[in-house]
């Protein structure tokens, strides 16, 4: 109860002769520090593709993986989270390994639940290739003229007419370089 929960992950496998590593990480979950429940997660994470869950079921948002650092702090209704890292792809069926990217991302994310229907959120994501090692990565095609870097600022609003009703709204602005 005064530590958490400490959960280890070691996922491995061999391929094309080469040691490689699948979803693999050390994580203090539900730490009770300063009135905020935390978690803290070194290796590979995962976090979903919006800051809130979306209604609809006809849009796909894909999530974001990497591998580095994740922090997430809660407090009642109210979540703050930050990571760092490098971009992951799943490569494999059976066994999801997961390969790096030349593109490191950091971003910082905010939810609050206000009253009993609205859920608000925002995250602001920034992205930074490695042009010569993205050139030099064999199972990524680059385009003619990749992007160096991305940055991103999402707001996010859902609210809750009734039952199933729901109404979304997201405002985004986005800069590449």
């Amino acid at each position: 109860p005064r530590l958490g929960i400490v959960s280890v992950s070691l996922a491995t496998a061999a391929s094309e002769g080469r040691f490689r590593t699948g979803d693999s990480f050390v994580e203090l979950k539900r730490f009770p520090w300063m009135g905020h429940y935390w978690t803290f997660r070194g290796g590979d994470f995962r976090l979903p593709g919006r800051p809130l869950d979306v209604p609809f079921s006809n849009l796909y948002y894909p999530e974001i993986a990497g591998r580095g650092a994740w922090v997430e702090a809660t407090h009642g209704s109210r979540t703050f989270g930050f990571l760092f890292g490098a971009e992951t792809l799943q490569a494999g069926v059976r066994v999801p390994l997961r390969l790096e990217t030349p593109q490191t991302m950091a971003g910082v994310y905010f939810r609050q639940q206000a009253g009993e229907r609205l859920v608000l959120g925002a995250r602001l994501l920034l992205l930074s290739n490695d042009l010569e090692k993205l050139r030099k990565t064999p199972y990524l095609a680059v385009p003619g003229d990749p992007l160096k870097g991305a940055r991103t600022a999402t707001l996010n609003a859902l609210y809750t007419l009734a039952g199933p009703l729901k109404w979304y709204g997201e405002a985004a602005l986005s800069e590449a370089s």
